[in-house]
């Protein structure tokens, strides 16, 4: 379990560390944080995981980046975009060439 700043636990199965299978439950336990919180080591074990990495394993990556995009704001269509421009004056219409 991975406890984030935000006070959310995520779970990460064992089934997503293979490297740590058939490790001892005590081995387990001697877990370290590296850096601030960017990977977790087991030194006993000789392993280590990149929490992001395990997030996005745990999440899945498509719904990790859909939430991470909604952190930027919404995200307009051209089309959508060249709507509201237009209707807040835009750039004036191009004349055919002759007509002043």
């Amino acid at each position: 379990m991975i406890e984030l700043n935000n006070d959310c636990l995520v779970y990460v199965p064992l089934r997503l560390l293979p490297e740590l299978d058939g490790a001892s439950s005590k081995d387990l336990r001697r877990v370290e944080i590296l850096g601030v919180g960017q990977a977790i080591a087991w030194p006993t074990l000789d392993h280590q995981f990149d929490v992001l990495q395990l997030l996005a394993d745990a999440v899945g990556v498509k719904a990790l980046m859909a939430k991470l995009g909604q952190r930027g704001g919404r995200v307009k269509s051209k089309a959508e975009a060249a709507r509201a421009n237009g209707t807040k004056g835009g750039q004036p219409r191009k004349r055919p060439k002759g007509v002043v």
